[in-house]
């Protein structure tokens, strides 16, 4: 299962909230490291695009040196990993640029099933009459108490048969 940090714009009617919601896989990403220029494009995330444009043209810049034309390929593949690993974080942080808030964390399999999981939670905390999402009252802790069977000379625990 994967965590979706869910955001929604904090102004407007429940209607246009749940229209502009945004779901965010927080997880690594396998398209981002092999494929990293175009999974950010697709994301939008332009200044991560140029950054890792830049680097990427570094990288082949570097490997034109005589001697260094092995460093091409694990260079690009750390290029990938950095990406695949921070792209969710990048994300998110575009759409807290945007304007959205995030309010709450799914954890889902896919993207219907967390939109299911959200938006089922928020109708259950509107006929229950809380605020959050599902939300319950919390039930106080209770100690846990030892048998008294413990304390009574047990023939289990201490040994006698």
């Amino acid at each position: 299962m994967s965590a979706y940090v869910v955001y929604q714009p904090q102004s407007g009617d429940a209607e246009a909230r749940a229209a502009n919601t945004r779901f965010v896989r927080d997880a690594f990403s396998w398209l981002a490291l092999v494929f990293p220029l175009l999974w950010l494009a697709f994301h939008r995330l332009w200044f991560a695009v140029a950054l890792v444009l830049v680097a990427s043209v570094g990288v082949f810049l570097l490997g034109g040196i005589p001697g260094l034309a092995w460093t091409i390929v694990p260079l690009d593949l750390l290029i990938g990993l950095y990406v695949a690993v921070e792209g969710a974080a990048w994300r998110m942080a575009a759409a807290e640029r945007s304007g959205l808030s995030a309010v709450g964390v799914v954890e889902a399999t896919s993207l219907q099933d967390a939109e299911l999981r959200f938006f089922h939670g928020r109708a259950v905390s509107a006929a229950r009459g809380t605020d959050g999402i599902g939300a319950v009252k919390p039930r106080p802790l209770q100690p846990v108490l030892p048998r008294p069977a413990a304390f009574s000379g047990d023939p289990l625990l201490f040994g006698k048969h």
